[in-house]
């Protein structure tokens, strides 16, 4: 019932994606930029490329985990408002 799902690359933005919810997915770049992202017109990933990746790593290496920490609360805002705008 909600109008919009911000989440992580997790099983809930799965499911959300099978239920035709809108969904903001933060993505690390453990994974290749097309993989395991949500496959509907009602998202948008959030990602920042990294000279990591792809690297695979269950647990970064680099202090600071620098493909999540370069997405800015700006970044998602944007993609949050291109959903709200919307009505």
């Amino acid at each position: 019932m909600s109008s919009l799902l911000i989440t992580v690359d997790s099983g809930p933005m799965h499911v959300a994606t099978g239920l035709g919810a809108n969904i903001v997915a933060l993505f690390s770049c453990r994974n290749y930029p097309n993989e395991w992202i949500p496959l509907t017109k009602n998202s948008i990933v959030v990602r920042s490329e990294v000279l990591c990746s792809g690297c695979r790593q269950t647990i970064c290496p680099i202090p600071y985990h620098p493909c999540m920490n370069k997405i800015t609360v700006e970044d998602v805002l944007k993609a949050i408002d291109k959903f709200l705008s919307k009505g």
